[in-house]
């Protein structure tokens, strides 16, 4: 419904083709993603180049397509917690864990390279808190093979994650 309403709404638009992507429909998310006219207005053109060699990659399968991706990857999650919860996210769906866990530690640490203090580019305008970094992600269903791995408890025991669970009396749902 939302993209019938705001369909150049950058925050719709990025949705619509990540929701595609991950969810099996990544040949969707391709088309509309090479549309170029429809597009969200403000968008620097190298960001939708970084989100045309994820969802390609995803769509394809292809190993060359995937290192292309990955390779480009390495340099956007520089840019913006965004960006890094993006690479992410996509690390994690193609299994390249070593990958996801090089951005978490900067995400979180500061481990390894500096991500800049803003959501997303500079055009947008968008600011970031490296404080308060977000959890929620972390929990997406394509991060299944990151929450498996042996090095997520001592990151959720690192930025504290565990603390709240036992806090709260609750027990989080990727363990149940």
């Amino acid at each position: 419904h939302a993209a019938s309403l705001w369909p150049r709404y950058f925050g719709v638009w990025f949705s619509q083709i990540y929701l595609l992507a991950y969810t099996g429909r990544a040949q969707q998310a391709l088309a509309l993603v090479e549309d170029t006219s429809t597009r969200p207005n403000g968008i620097p053109e190298w960001n939708f180049d970084f989100t045309v060699l994820q969802v390609k990659a995803l769509a394809t399968g292809r190993t060359e397509d995937l290192d292309k991706a990955i390779e480009s990857c390495r340099e956007i999650a520089k840019r913006g917690e965004g960006f890094a919860e993006n690479v992410i996210l996509f690390a994690g769906a193609t299994g390249r864990l070593d990958d996801a866990y090089r951005v978490l530690d900067a995400y979180y640490f500061d481990r390894g390279f500096t991500i800049a203090d803003q959501r997303w580019s500079t055009e947008q305008g968008i600011y970031g808190n490296r404080r308060e970094r977000d959890t929620h992600f972390l929990f997406h269903p394509s991060l299944a093979g990151v929450r498996r791995d042996p090095r997520f408890p001592a990151l959720t025991k690192a930025i504290r994650l565990d603390d709240y669970w036992r806090a709260s009396g609750t027990r989080p749902d990727y363990l149940a």
